[in-house]
């Protein structure tokens, strides 16, 4: 059997990622259930372009590691504007206690989710890894084409940085350990780009610093 391979949190995320309607959110989803599709990222299939073949998560953000579960990782969001090859982001990372899951509810048949809609989007995607435990993962930025402000914002960019699993569902428990998330990534092209993580505990405090390599765009259509 093909190994299946998640981006925890993408699920939450991904209604932001590849929506545009607006600032990414955070918000804590506590206990959750996910299934992923087999070797993919949750939440990009619905986008993906028309006849071409998802790629593994894995080998796609750049050859990194499954993270092991159960454990306790960052995930981390980030709001900014992508200009002349240059992203600054300032959001904020949680850590999350990842388990085995189950299996959610079965959907209704016949009843199909609605395509996601929003304005389009150019979605760079790579790798990050962080000092702290030595935690790495996929690390994505995605970027109104137009290069205009999301919708209803003053940006028009945001990032997330998230770990994957080589599990087929995936139990998420919020823990009370959050803070302060920066980012700053340069030479930002098509197939490079390189930068730095700084994550600050919500009193200041230094938690941890990583760095985020860009290994390549993709277009996604609104």
């Amino acid at each position: 059997m093909r190994p299946r391979r998640i981006a925890p949190l993408l699920v939450l995320a991904a209604g932001v990622l590849v929506a545009c309607q607006g600032t990414p959110s955070a918000t804590p989803m506590g206990d959750a259930s996910v299934a992923a599709p087999t070797r993919v990222a949750p939440g990009l299939a619905q986008h993906w372009p028309a006849g071409e073949t998802m790629p593994d998560l894995a080998t796609f953000c750049g050859g990194i590691k499954d993270s092991k579960i159960p454990g306790k990782y960052v995930f981390m969001i980030s709001s900014g504007n992508l200009t002349g090859g240059s992203f600054d982001g300032k959001g904020t990372w949680f850590v999350f206690d990842y388990s085995l899951g189950t299996p959610g509810p079965t959907p209704t048949p016949g009843v199909s989710p609605s395509p996601i809609k929003g304005e389009p989007l150019y979605l760079y995607y790579g790798s990050y890894t962080l000092t702290k435990g030595n935690q790495s993962g996929c690390a994505f930025i995605a970027v109104t084409q137009s290069g205009k402000p999301l919708k209803s914002e003053k940006v028009n960019a945001f990032g997330v940085g998230t770990i994957i699993a080589d599990v087929k569902y995936l139990r998420l428990e919020l823990t009370s350990t959050e803070g302060i998330f920066s980012e700053t990534v340069t030479g930002v092209t098509p197939t490079t780009g390189s930068g730095h993580l700084t994550l600050l505990t919500t009193k200041g405090k230094s938690y941890a610093t990583g760095t985020i390599t860009i290994v390549g765009r993709l277009s996604i259509p609104g």
